[in-house]
């Protein structure tokens, strides 16, 4: 078998979403999923259907691995899940490995929390958090017949900054081996990946780039008294059970041991779904459902002649690689704490001493260009507030409106928010119309008066408001009015 270590840098903003709606908020994913470079290499490769491009793209002979951020040359690894850390503390100050806690009555009162979002770049016995950045904008849909934008068909898009550097593999098994020059060749160079491709996102630059990362270790780990292989999912993990169907509890073979027993309540498991989009049909396959990359899995067992090993199903994507009992997992066996000291990378906007400061001239046009970039972005982080805040009531309560004509009710709130700009002024006008409007009666049930009333009140006072709370107003009608038409 051989390996080839890739680089991609971003050369612009990328999007990668981690759900197929394009409604509400939506998050990008924050590693770049194997099977677009398998995507990459196929725009290039897969000319017709033979032995050749059955064995690249088919067979599972050849794995396109997640890239993950990584520094310098090092390529991350996701918070792994069983790292646990004081609640009212942090990582960098204090953390331990779940399974090695021999005692976890004596650190109770600590009420540990879960590591669960992050990459961290491990070299030596430190592990440095990886800084990713991210931008957030407002998009509209594009009407082709009226070749303008379409109305009421906003969205917004949320994407890896420019700049950005992450980390890959791609196994090839002897077997494929005699297309590994092809495969290279297909990969470096520029390419686009990501959403929103004929838009300003999604250009990358791959490179080889011989960079380190955790490997496997045959070393046992004592857990509880008896020899146990801890299994670290590198990426996200999708098996199924004899019938065919997704599994979310695999046994000791499905996960590359030869025996064993898997000791759940020492692990720690989270999950996923998601829908792929077939570019072909123009539709989303199926959901995969399956476990998510940063779990981890202790198994009792004796197996060794352990390596870095893909398992389950989709392996050709990227999905199924773990490593076996990582460095970064162990402990001292006193009281289980991590053997690792923890750290965050310097973000570019921190001031660097060895840096000479340097004054620089603006012209006027420079000046006025950069506060209306200024005012744009800050016009963009409310919307996203307002877009949040909103999302999060309608998804809460919708249920409370069901059943009765809502929507013409909505619509003489959204009328209110129309005129009435001052918050207090806005919501003193809301007030009225729910006491002594028509509908009161129905403003009463199930109290939803009393919910609209307080979620307005609480929003009015938070910092990020100031300046959109008509608009959310006039957002949190619009929403509400929509769903109660489709109730009814």
């Amino acid at each position: 078998m051989e390996t080839l270590k890739l680089k991609c840098t971003l050369l612009s903003d990328v999007v990668l979403r981690d759900t197929p709606t394009t409604e509400g908020k939506a998050q990008t994913l924050t590693f770049i999923p194997g099977n677009n470079f398998l995507g990459v290499a196929a725009r290039s490769l897969y000319d017709k259907e033979d032995e050749r491009t059955h064995l690249i793209f088919h067979s599972g002979s050849v794995r396109f691995g997640d890239a993950h951020p990584g520094i310098d040359d090092i390529r991350g690894v996701k918070g792994p899940a069983a790292l646990f850390y004081p609640k009212l503390s942090s990582i960098e100050q204090e953390c331990y490995v779940y399974h090695l806690i021999p005692d976890l009555s004596r650190l109770r009162q600590k009420s540990l929390k879960q590591c669960r979002s992050g990459y961290y770049a491990f070299d030596g016995n430190r592990g440095t958090r990886v800084s990713i950045r991210k931008n957030f904008a407002i998009k509209s849909a594009y009407d082709s017949e009226k070749r303008r934008s379409r109305d009421e068909q906003m969205y917004g898009l949320e994407s890896l900054c420019e700049g950005l550097t992450l980390y890959f593999s791609v196994e090839i098994d002897d077997v494929a081996v005699p297309y590994r020059d092809e495969i290279m060749e297909a990969l470096v160079g520029e390419h686009h990946i990501g959403r929103s491709r004929t838009a300003q996102y999604g250009r990358v630059e791959i490179a080889p780039c011989d960079y380190e990362e955790p490997l496997s270790s045959d070393h046992a780990v004592e857990v509880r008294g008896g020899r146990c292989v801890v299994v670290y999912a590198d990426s996200r993990l999708i098996f199924l059970d004899a019938d065919g169907y997704p599994t979310f509890r695999p046994t000791a073979a499905d996960l590359g041991l030869r025996s064993g027993e898997i000791l759940w309540d020492l692990s720690q498991v989270r999950t996923f779904r998601y829908a792929p989009w077939n570019y072909t049909l123009h539709a989303y396959d199926t959901d995969r459902c399956g476990i998510e990359k940063g779990s981890v899995l202790v198994v009792r067992t004796d197996a060794h002649d352990l390596r870095t090993s893909y398992v389950g199903c989709y392996r050709s994507e990227g999905f199924g690689r773990v490593i076996y009992n990582p460095d970064f997992l162990s402990a001292d066996t006193s009281e289980g704490r991590s053997r690792y000291t923890f750290t965050r990378e310097r973000e570019e906007t921190e001031p660097d001493a060895s840096r000479a400061a340097k004054p620089s001239v603006l012209t006027e046009s420079d000046r006025q260009l950069l506060t209306v970039l200024r005012r744009k972005s800050s016009h963009s982080r409310r919307m996203h507030q307002v877009y949040t805040s909103t999302n999060n009531f309608a998804r809460k309560h919708a249920r409370l409106f069901a059943g009765d004509q809502f929507a013409s009710q909505w619509g003489s709130i959204r009328s209110l928010a129309m005129v009435h700009k001052d918050a207090d002024t806005l919501i003193k006008a809301i007030e009225g119309y729910l006491n002594h409007g028509v509908a009161k009666e129905k403003w009463e049930k199930n109290g939803r008066r009393s919910k609209l009333i307080k979620f307005l009140k609480d929003e009015v006072k938070k910092p990020e408001s100031k300046g959109s709370f008509q608009d959310l107003v006039i957002n949190l009608a619009s929403t509400m009015g929509k769903k109660s038409s489709k109730d009814n």
